[in-house]
């Protein structure tokens, strides 16, 4: 059997709070560290290195989605796990990513736990499942400025019953949505501002309205939310599309 390779692809800016813990939980399973930082000020770059990452410069301009792709396009192992700086594979999990490296399949979901509140307890997350390994060289690349999202419609090819993605039992776990890690890094007004951008585009996704709705919930502006989250309904339904479950 041939040795397959795992790249770990992520974008960074001054996460020295969370970086090492992340690094840490995937170390001895990934074969190479493809960081691209878009302009740190603090010791991010340092600690990358320190894990034998290959950090590259991207300055940033406005699109998470250009960011992530330029990381992927350096990538040079078989398989890519793209991750966040506040994310963590479970440690009983993370030698399951070796397994995956033989599958058939060309793109895997995972179970993403994303923790909210003051501090991190199992009864205060919302789990999803989320795309996070894929095949590399098949073509698959980022689209959306924000909350951005894989093209995988137009790599695989998909059957008439719709397509159905394989899940992995691995498990991440996402610290970003604490309050103290939205509230130091601004991020609900660098979020609606992007996001209000995205809205402006004549193809914008019908997921934006969604993420606005998820914005202003969390910021406690619960009218707000509720009307975004309609707008987000009444979008898929205009594209003949069912809305997720997620939305309701």
């Amino acid at each position: 059997m041939d040795f397959k390779r795992l790249s770990l692809c992520m974008i960074v800016k001054d996460e020295e709070a969370f970086i090492e813990k992340c690094l840490s939980s995937t170390k001895g399973v990934v074969d190479e560290i493809i960081i691209v930082d878009t302009g740190s000020s603090d010791r991010t770059v340092e600690l990358c290195k320190s894990f034998g990452a290959q950090v590259f410069e991207f300055p940033w301009n406005k699109s998470f989605a250009d960011a992530r792709n330029f990381g992927l396009e350096r990538a040079t192992g078989d398989w890519i796990l793209w991750m966040d700086a506040d994310e963590q594979v479970d440690a009983s999990d993370v030698y399951k990513l070796r397994d995956i490296l033989y599958s058939n399949e060309d793109i895997l979901s995972i179970h993403l736990i994303n923790y909210y509140g003051e501090r991190p307890e199992p009864e205060k997350t919302f789990d999803i499942v989320h795309t996070r390994l894929l095949r590399n060289h098949k073509g698959f690349k980022f689209q959306g400025k924000i909350h951005e999202m894989l093209n995988v419609e137009e790599v695989l090819t998909i059957p008439e019953d719709g397509l159905i993605i394989k899940h992995v039992p691995i498990k991440i776990h996402h610290y970003g949505y604490m309050n103290s890690v939205t509230e130091n890094k601004k991020k609900f007004e660098r979020n609606i501002t992007m996001l209000k951008e995205e809205l402006k585009q004549k193809d914008y996704s019908p997921w934006t309205h969604y993420h606005i709705a998820a914005e202003y919930y969390g910021n406690e502006e619960y009218s707000k939310a509720f009307d975004h989250v309609n707008h987000s309904i009444k979008d898929f339904l205009m594209r003949l599309h069912t809305p997720p479950s997620l939305l309701y």
